[in-house]
């Protein structure tokens, strides 16, 4: 009798741990997209809420539908006349829900943050740098990029 108590009470604990660790979140204002060891990243994304995915796959979260706010830290810009200007600037995206499964793909399942900090943030400096590039000092007081 106290064997089959010990028994079922491992069951019901290593169940326990595969329902915990099965567990995923959605926060809101995002979608989990899946990757699966074996099939790759998956067309269907996880909306909201809680969700019970196998331990075996892994669910990274990516803004959707709602606009994010990026902060750029100030950097340097040339204008025209040659005279460097330190900005600082922020920025809006939003990723389209549809799109979440190239985007983990593209970025190689990088988290949302690495995103925003590397391959956003560069091609932002990037553009800014050119835009500043067009204008002298004189013009740039005279229009609000």
């Amino acid at each position: 009798m106290r064997l089959g108590a010990v028994i079922t009470g491992i069951v019901l604990a290593l169940l326990l741990v595969v329902g915990i660790l099965s567990m995923t979140q959605i926060e809101q204002g995002h979608r989990g997209v899946i990757y699966d060891r074996q099939e790759g990243v998956q067309e269907v994304t996880l909306p909201e809420g809680v969700h019970f995915i196998s331990p075996l796959k892994r669910v990274t979260a990516y803004p959707s539908g709602a606009i994010s706010s990026v902060d750029v830290e100030e950097f340097e810009v040339i204008t025209s006349d040659g005279k460097v200007l330190k900005v600082s600037a922020s920025y809006d995206y939003m990723n389209n829900p549809e799109m979440l499964p190239h985007i983990y793909t593209k970025f190689k399942g990088a988290e949302p943050e690495e995103i925003e900090a590397g391959w956003l943030e560069r091609r932002f400096k990037t553009s800014a740098i050119k835009v500043y590039a067009k204008y002298s000092v004189v013009e740039l007081s005279l229009i609000h990029i």
